[in-house]
């Protein structure tokens, strides 16, 4: 089983940063593995990483109660609602 931690690390360039290693609220030690399953595989300046689903994502989001993650919760809402709108 894989161990979520608290480490957190940020890598991009100016406009674009990704935030690695936050600690997932919606997504306990025991889902974790689920979750990392469904994942992507990315690569940002050659270093490759996974990125969380946009389903476990839009839990994810309103699991940490902070205002940002709020609000980026409602703009993904309406991705994904685009998104089942064209398949």
């Amino acid at each position: 089983m894989a161990t979520v931690t608290e480490i957190s690390v940020q890598v991009g360039h100016p406009g674009f940063t990704l935030n690695m290693g936050h600690a997932l609220k919606a997504f306990r030690d025991i889902d974790f593995d689920a979750c990392y399953g469904r994942a992507m595989d990315a690569q940002l300046d050659g270093v490759p990483f996974r990125v969380i689903h946009l389903h476990d994502l839009l839990q994810e989001k309103p699991a940490t109660g902070r205002t940002k993650d709020l609000a980026d919760a409602e703009e993904l809402k309406k991705i994904a609602d685009r998104q089942q709108n064209t398949d």
